[in-house]
């Protein structure tokens, strides 16, 4: 079983992730009857571009469509990763459990936050130490 801190970080970094680089790139909304259709073109690319596992592919792409339709495409643009983390622990739970579910135990996560941290340092704002309690510089040198 991960330990809360490996599952905290996965979250926070499948937070920004999603919200820096699967919002704002949907391609299609198709509306029939009761059933929305939301096409993201970028999505595959996206999880294949942070190495998200073969078997977590339905789970990323369904915790994707929840976070733009629970939070909203607009705050996770303009607020990042933080609109998600802002939310409280039931719902932000009911987002993100199928994800913690299918990328399987404690070290398949530490193996997938070491895989992607060169790739969060440069892509993602806050960098790979994002959430790890360490405090980043964020001020000006004078």
């Amino acid at each position: 079983k991960p330990s809360l801190e490996v599952r905290l970080l996965v979250q926070a970094r499948l937070a920004r992730i999603i919200a820096e680089e699967v919002a704002g790139y949907q391609t299609g909304v198709i509306i029939k009857g009761s059933t929305v259709s939301l096409t993201v073109g970028t999505l595959r690319d996206t999880a294949d571009k942070w190495k998200i596992p073969q078997q977590a592919w339905k789970a990323f792409r369904a915790v994707a469509f929840r976070s733009l339709l629970f939070v909203g495409e607009r705050n996770l643009i303009s607020d990042g990763g933080d609109a998600l983390l802002r939310l409280n622990v039931v719902e932000f739970h009911q987002i993100f459990s199928p994800m913690l579910a299918a990328m399987g135990d404690g070290s398949s996560m530490e193996a997938w936050l070491a895989a992607t941290d060169v790739l969060a340092d440069v892509e993602l704002r806050g960098g790979a130490r994002y959430g790890r309690g360490k405090p980043i510089f964020n001020g000006t040198f004078t």
